[in-house]
């Protein structure tokens, strides 16, 4: 039995845990230490990992085939945990992420890895009004609405024994919710103007949105039955701007001529993409190509050519964009007591205390104070009012640390500036 090129033996493979990767590793486990005791593995080990294997490496050539890039660690894990949630049969699930980052490529993943006979049906619930979202999600008989001459299928009954891939969730009206909600627990559904009778459909379900859902349902903008029973899975899609491998694995594709976009530019231009904020993710990259000179040479675009093209789909301009590298170099490098010390004043504030007097206060100061304070700071974003508002990659690259880390202490430092409790004393 031979596994085809497995996913876990290439180099640039991510490291990837979780739940739906638990029977595999453990049947590679096993497969490794019978490998190194001499003993020989099951055969039922044996046959569902290169099984699996296989299925994984081939979802990702399709994927590949379909026009989505997968180069960038993260993508590719996002990418491997959808096509697992299909294989396992998963019956819903909502990607989160920005406009163009590849939520439908991904959708179109697990609709093939689920491998049901019927179709992958698609419905922007932004485009629509509230009448026309219920008739092309459940259909209308003839005259249900004006211009409605004759009866219309839904996208439900189009998309009976396959996939209904609903974009743009967070835009879809409240009263229609509850009416989705239905059908997602019962499998029935009316036509617009139908009475009588409902009828049935077996339909996986696959939601999209870059608006904050749990946000939505806090504010009674978005049903929280509706939420949960979507929510089987929530997969987080990354940006583009955390994804410079697929940046660079583009232009790799993309030629100008005799050689690709990636060779005709100089390092500093490539310099500017890595540390762009990539507003538009793909589409941008997109454009941003199209508006390169052509023919170009080896190394002809320099850092001026690339910022003009660049600048001329932004909607900031490259030029007035902040320099976060600039900025966090700009820090007095003897200001860190300063900031050290209104780390602790935010401490003793807090707890109202005159300081730790347990371990369990020494590792509290650390994770909650000290380490939000150097972060905001040698990021040299102290002064900036919410956490909304910052291009993270480039200030994790810029420190050389995770994007979950960056993320997490800047949350506590703002969080802790909201109640008031921690004005760095330099600012005061």
């Amino acid at each position: 039995m031979r596994i085809v090129r497995p996913l876990e033996a290439r180099e640039d493979a991510p490291d990837i845990d979780g739940p739906a990767s638990e029977a595999l590793a453990k049947d590679e486990l096993h497969l490794r230490l019978a490998t190194v005791h001499g003993a020989a593995p099951q055969p039922e080990q044996l046959a569902r990992f290169s099984n699996v294997q296989n299925a994984l490496f081939t979802a990702e050539e399709d994927t590949r085939s379909n026009g989505m890039v997968l180069a960038s660690p993260g993508i590719r894990q996002v990418h491997r945990r959808v096509v697992e949630l299909g294989m396992q049969g998963i019956p819903s699930l909502i990607l989160l992420g920005a406009s163009g980052s590849g939520k439908e490529r991904l959708a179109q993943s697990y609709h093939r890895a689920l491998g049901r006979t019927g179709p992958l049906v698609a419905l922007n619930c932004a485009t629509l009004s509230r009448e026309r979202v219920v008739a092309d999600l459940f259909g209308a008989e003839a005259g249900a609405y004006t211009d409605a001459k004759r009866a219309m299928t839904g996208a439900v009954e189009r998309a009976d024994g396959g996939t209904l891939f609903l974009d743009e969730l967070g835009e879809l009206p409240l009263d229609v919710q509850p009416i989705l909600l239905r059908f997602l627990e019962t499998g029935e559904y009316q036509r617009l103007g139908s009475v009588g009778r409902p009828r049935f459909a077996d339909a996986r379900v696959v939601a999209a949105t870059n608006r904050d859902l749990r946000r939505m349902v806090r504010s009674g903008l978005f049903r929280e039955d509706l939420f949960f029973r979507l929510a089987l899975e929530i997969v987080d899609v990354p940006p583009l701007q955390d994804r410079f491998p697929d940046v660079v694995a583009y232009l790799d594709s993309q030629f100008l001529g005799d050689v690709s976009a990636h060779e005709a530019m100089q390092p500093e231009a490539l310099e500017l993409l890595r540390t762009y904020s990539w507003s538009g993710n793909f589409r941008e990259l997109v454009n941003l190509v199209r508006r390169l000179p052509r023919p170009s040479a080896r190394g002809s675009l320099d850092l001026g050519i690339v910022r003009r093209a660049l600048e001329a789909g932004s909607l900031t301009g490259v030029s007035t964009l902040p320099s976060l590298r600039t900025a966090a170099n700009t820090v007095d490098p003897g200001g860190w007591l300063e900031w050290m010390q209104s780390s602790a004043e935010a401490f003793m504030a807090s707890t109202g205390q005159a300081g730790p007097q347990t371990w369990g206060d020494v590792t509290a100061f650390v994770e909650h104070f000290l380490k939000p304070w150097a972060l905001a700071h040698l990021g040299g974003v102290a002064n900036e009012k919410e956490l909304e508002s910052l291009s993270l990659g480039p200030i994790a690259e810029l420190l050389k640390a995770d994007r979950g880390t960056v993320t997490k202490q800047l949350r506590r430092y703002f969080e802790a500036q909201r109640d008031g409790k921690s004005e760095p004393s330099g600012q005061r």
